[in-house]
């Protein structure tokens, strides 16, 4: 029998050729992994080095092995891993139970620098272009409400006008100095008076006080389990799919045995 007819592996009871292993070389040396690894043109059977040859065996059984499974699952596009989650929940070849609540709250307990809650103020602001206009408005304001109304009157500020001069929640390093440190003076529902700035005079409004500290457990409790449930369902699809490498293909060489090369969703993907 020809080299170039003879079984490099099988898929199933499908075998893979020589022949589908040159077209599939052929086409990785028009990629971009292709050729950071070196393959140029495809050539002839022992133009490729060893190891490259065994990478490529892989991915050709691979591939071919994600198509097949996708053809049996009914799985549309074999490359969209939400696909692939939808049909295996749907057929019961994989399943996860809900993370338990003790789970989700040591989650949240094992990561408190990311639930963390810097200080911040919930602010508004006017901005005029000179200190009597902003001395006049800062008179008449004795409320955030007060500060908005003006802010959208007539407050240089374009981008927070029309939304009554609001900043939203503000935290230290994201104003410019005079304004950030006169804004952290100021309690909830206090209004500054003028405060000269490089863009002009600003009369300043806090609305509410956030203190340094951590998300509450029950703001981060969705979110924590929602993740671990994608962490878990994620697991047990690349169980399902190592499983399916080692059940369904073979290699005739021990070293172009697939692993995970071609798992959609992950960087292994060639």
């Amino acid at each position: 029998m020809p080299e170039s007819a003879s079984a490099v592996g099988w898929v199933g009871d499908k075998a893979v050729t020589g022949r589908d292993l040159e077209r599939h070389i052929a086409q990785l040396a028009a990629t971009a992994a292709g050729r950071r690894l070196g393959l140029g043109a495809a050539g002839p059977p022992g133009a490729v080095r060893p190891e490259l040859r065994a990478w490529a065996t892989q991915n050709l059984l691979a591939t071919g092995l994600l198509e097949a499974e996708a053809q049996r699952l009914g799985v549309a596009d074999p490359w969209d891993l939400e696909h692939w989650l939808r049909r295996l929940q749907a057929t019961g070849e994989i399943a996860t139970a809900e993370p338990a609540e003790a789970e989700v709250r040591a989650a949240y307990d094992a990561n408190s620098i990311r639930y963390h809650l810097p200080e911040a103020r919930l602010a508004r602001h006017v901005l005029v272009a000179d200190e009597a206009t902003a001395s006049a408005l800062a008179a008449r304001a004795q409320t955030p409400a007060d500060v908005g109304r003006a802010a959208a009157s007539c407050s240089l500020d374009t981008g927070s006008r029309a939304g009554g001069g609001t900043l939203g929640w503000v935290e230290r390093g994201q104003l410019v100095g005079p304004v950030e440190d006169a804004l952290f003076a100021l309690p909830a529902g206090g209004v500054s008076g003028p405060v000269r700035s490089v863009f002009g005079w600003h009369v300043l409004a806090v609305e509410q006080v956030r203190t340094d500290g951590r998300r509450p457990y029950e703001e981060c409790r969705d979110e924590i389990a929602g993740e671990l449930a994608r962490g878990r369902l994620l697991s047990e699809w690349e169980r399902w799919w190592r499983a399916r490498l080692a059940g369904s293909v073979r290699a005739l060489d021990p070293e172009a045995h697939p692993l995970v090369p071609g798992l959609p969703g992950s960087h292994h993907r060639h």
